[in-house]
């Protein structure tokens, strides 16, 4: 293939051709017509250096070029490939670049150029962090999954427990004389306190798939009242508890986990 043949590949492939400077900024000797259709821009604006390659590299990005460059230079490389890095296209937007470049050094072996070539990997690098994000994703939902099979293992066995200190309340009511009116209450406010618990041990078997919601009406007072006389059992003497409750209160749906089946 003659000179002729390949200048006209690289000026309507997706690949860009570029010839550097070893200046700041860059300054682009040559570059390939289809700098416009890869990167966005005119190539006479990077010939005539009204635009250089360093104007075009991302600000986070240009340091670490920068560094490569150098490094490459200093080192005696004859050539290097850049990590990826990002430039702004001509219409605003970030580009991700695969960049190889040899490096021309004049008799003293100083680098005075740099020619090589860039294509737009933008594609295949947000494919990869798309596949990345999914599989944090999957691991996500692989661990609430775990946290589901054991909250329901806890739930099963905790709740098995609150229904034996259930019955024992309900035998301890019994051998409490009716006179005994502050050990009844006390035994009232455990029996609460119980059932407030078996509830929350409900809604962990739900939430694993154990158990199930039942929306149902719920007398809003009622529900405070019982609130308050478990309060009361961890507020200090000094202090009091003042119900403010409407007449009336209407009924408010609740949705509440139901005990799952077999427990």
């Amino acid at each position: 293939m003659d000179g002729q043949n390949t200048h006209a590949v690289f000026n309507k492939g997706p690949v860009v051709v570029f010839r550097w400077r070893n200046e700041a900024g860059w300054p682009v000797e040559y570059v390939s017509d289809n700098v416009r259709e890869v990167l966005g821009y005119d190539a006479e604006a990077f010939r005539t250096q009204a635009l250089s390659y360093g104007d075009i590299v991302m600000p986070d990005d240009a340091p670490r070029v920068a560094s490569e460059v150098a490094e490459a230079s200093t080192r005696g490389l004859v050539s290097f490939e850049h990590e990826p890095y990002r430039v702004r296209h001509g219409d605003g937007s970030a580009r991700w670049l695969h960049d190889f470049t040899h490096v021309i050094r004049d008799a003293h072996g100083q680098a005075t150029h740099f020619v090589g070539y860039i294509f737009d990997i933008t594609r295949r690098i947000e494919a990869e962090a798309e596949a990345r994000e999914l599989e944090r994703r999957l691991l996500h939902a692989q661990k609430l999954e775990s946290l589901g099979l054991l909250a329901g293992g806890i739930a099963h066995d905790f709740n098995n427990v609150l229904t034996g200190m259930l019955g024992q309340l309900g035998l301890a009511r019994r051998l409490v004389p009716e006179a005994s009116a502050p050990v009844l209450a006390y035994l009232d406010q455990l029996e609460q306190l119980a059932e407030h618990a078996a509830g929350l041990t409900n809604q962990l078997l739900a939430y694993s798939g154990k158990g199930s919601f039942v929306v149902e009406p719920i007398d809003l007072n009622a529900l405070l009242a019982e609130m308050a006389g478990m309060i009361k059992v961890v507020v200090s003497r000094p202090e009091a508890i003042v119900h403010l409750l409407a007449p009336s209160c209407r009924h408010r749906r609740r949705s509440h986990a139901a005990s799952a089946s077999g427990n």
